[in-house]
């Protein structure tokens, strides 16, 4: 995640930040690779329209996550991760895609790609070999529905035939998630590639819920425990970040104190010095190995 952030009891998401972003850069490169930029031209808020049919039956609008503070500690209540909606508050060209028929062939090779990248996340989410268990047989039991579903959404939109003049509606029947940081609710931005963006969203969307779905029954069962931080290390990194910097300025505090006592005058303290000065070289030097670390 972006952030030292955790789910609520209201809902723990089997996606983080991070695993999200690069599920969709992945769905987007296949989506290249399986289409052709038209040579119609589109114009966001004149014949470009953004057809968002999910609602609130949808796991994924109850998911919540915590803010933190660089400190670790609680900041604010919780926030809702979906449903964020694409704001156009001005017209702009947009690059109208025609999908090729045969995208519809990779749906199964896209939900392995993308579950297996969300099943990671569980596995490091989940306690015990039964909560692993329950991961995998979640991936599996959504797997056949997921990838027939996506499926005819390609074939949906590879099927229909695009004209000059025509008011062209890109579907997702997911909500949108938001972007930043846990808190920041930040509504997703438009662009010329939006027709790619909301395809592919909705893909990993689709995928991502259903797994969320299926999950969701066996932890309403009691065989699902997750750990504090939903599995991911930036809240303990922030953490641990945030401890070694309040040590480091605690530690100069103290080098000032001398500074302002006569230490010209008192040999003693000029060695004492220098002692504080290797401490806050140690303290700095494993801030910056947690953060290589964390890179």
């Amino acid at each position: 995640m972006g952030g030292c952030q955790s789910t609520t009891a209201t809902g723990q998401s089997v996606s983080s930040d991070t695993t999200n972003e690069t599920n969709l850069s992945s769905v987007k490169n296949t989506i290249n690779d399986h289409s052709s930029e038209s040579n119609i031209t589109g114009v966001m808020n004149q014949n470009v329209v953004i057809n968002n049919t999910a609602d609130g039956n949808d796991p994924l609008m109850h998911l919540k996550c915590q803010p933190y503070n660089f400190l670790g500690l609680k900041s604010g209540g919780p926030r809702f991760m979906y449903g964020a909606s694409y704001s156009v508050n001005q017209t702009m060209d947009v690059k109208v895609v025609q999908l090729n028929k045969d995208i519809s062939s990779q749906s199964m090779n896209i939900y392995n790609e993308v579950s297996g990248k969300i099943q990671s996340d569980l596995t490091a989410n989940l306690s015990k070999s039964e909560g692993h268990n329950a991961a995998k047989k979640a991936v599996n039991d959504a797997r056949d529905e997921t990838v027939g579903n996506i499926e005819s959404y390609l074939n949906d939109i590879a099927n229909k035939e695009l004209t000059q003049g025509q008011t062209i509606e890109i579907n997702s029947t997911t909500p949108f998630r938001y972007q930043g940081k846990c808190g920041e609710n930040k509504n997703p931005e438009i662009n010329q590639d939006i027709m790619v963006d909301v395809v592919a969203e909705n893909i990993v969307n689709m995928i991502t819920s259903d797994i969320q779905r299926k999950l969701s029954s066996q932890e309403n069962k009691g065989k699902l425990e997750y750990d504090s931080t939903g599995g991911d290390m930036a809240c303990e990194e922030q953490i641990g970040i945030g401890v070694i910097a309040c040590l480091a300025l605690l530690l100069c505090v103290y080098t000032i104190y001398y500074l302002t006592s006569s230490v010209v005058d008192d040999p003693t303290k000029a060695a004492g010095i220098v002692k504080v000065a290797d401490s806050v070289k140690g303290v700095y030097g494993a801030r910056t190995a947690l953060v290589q670390a964390k890179k």
